[in-house]
């Protein structure tokens, strides 16, 4: 560990500017109950799209495609989870819910 521009290992240290400032205004503001006025632009997906995320879960409760993981050669025979598929589908059954909620 370094606190010297000058000393970082290369590829693994990146200075980047902080947003801690940013962050903190947006936690105080949902902490307040305020919500972001981006957030929930999609409209809800209907019933069909839901029962086709809902359908494609495996007998564990995954959604699992076909892919290799990132640093290996060979396709798992299982599939792999996507962390995007994974949150797009999340946030679509999140947005239906909240539709049926208010």
């Amino acid at each position: 560990m370094t606190y010297d521009d000058d000393r970082l290992a290369t590829g693994y240290g990146y200075i980047v500017d902080s947003r801690l400032d940013e962050l903190d205004a947006m936690y105080q503001s949902a902490k307040a109950g305020h919500s972001d006025s981006t957030a929930g632009a999609e409209d809800a997906p209907d019933a069909a799209i839901v029962r086709r995320i809902i359908d494609s879960l495996d007998e564990r409760g995954a959604w699992v495609e076909s892919g290799r993981l990132r640093h290996h050669k060979v396709e798992p025979i299982g599939g792999v989870i996507n962390g995007a598929t994974y949150s797009t589908n999340v946030a679509a059954l999140a947005r239906y819910l909240k539709t049926y909620n208010e």
